[in-house]
């Protein structure tokens, strides 16, 4: 009773496994027939040979595997993970267009499900495609260094806005949340009794952060 009573008034969230697996089933599902169509697309112009394919095929799956072992539950991983390696080292053998295309599907792919997901899938894109039209033709190896601190600096850029709104409490920064029903029934729609939802500080205020 007390879990159903949390659950109804969204204290806690109960994950479905099932829906989860659905929905990761259908991302990949739209992965494949984005690459598919791309190349039925260019096919024309495209003369990869299989071992071409395979050694984009096996960088992509590694990235992305590492990526999702690394980055998931960490707080500061997501966000110094190479991701962009990735992209830079594809535009420079096989052009824009097929690495702009896959570093895309990685961001999003490395990102999703994750708490942060959707700030995560625009901190991947924006700056490794911003990187991939600064490296060019990557004549010069000056040119992988320039990318590589534009991809910084958009990556500070789009993460700065969110840092100086985030809220912290003062003093000793710490928080406690208490949850005090007289009973489980005090949880309930058109219970007599009442609860209360209480935070506390050490100043007992909590003030925003300054940029």
């Amino acid at each position: 009773m007390d879990w159903e009573a949390l659950e109804h008034y969204g204290l806690i969230q109960t994950s479905d496994r099932a829906e989860d697996l659905i929905s990761a089933g259908i991302l990949t599902i739209l992965v494949i027939a984005v690459v598919g169509l791309y190349f039925r697309w260019r096919r024309n112009n495209l003369n990869y040979s299989f071992k071409a394919v395979f050694l984009i095929a096996i960088t992509f799956l590694v990235f992305l595997a590492v990526g999702r072992s690394v980055i998931i539950d960490r707080t500061i991983m997501p966000y110094i993970y190479p991701l962009a390696a990735f992209a830079l080292t594809l535009s420079t053998i096989f052009g824009f267009e097929l690495a702009a295309l896959l570093s895309t599907i990685l961001g999003i792919m490395t990102a999703y499900g994750m708490a942060q997901g959707y700030d995560l899938t625009i901190f991947y894109v924006i700056p490794t495609i911003v990187g991939i039209l600064v490296l060019g033709k990557a004549h010069r190896i000056a040119s992988f260094f320039i990318a590589g601190i534009t991809i910084g600096l958009s990556g500070i850029a789009i993460i700065l806005p969110t840092a100086c709104q985030t809220r912290l409490p003062t003093g000793l920064e710490s928080q406690h949340f208490l949850l005090q029903p007289s009973s489980t029934e005090s949880l309930l729609p058109g219970s007599p009794y009442s609860y209360n939802i209480s935070s506390r500080t050490s100043s007992g205020q909590r003030q925003p952060s300054s940029c």
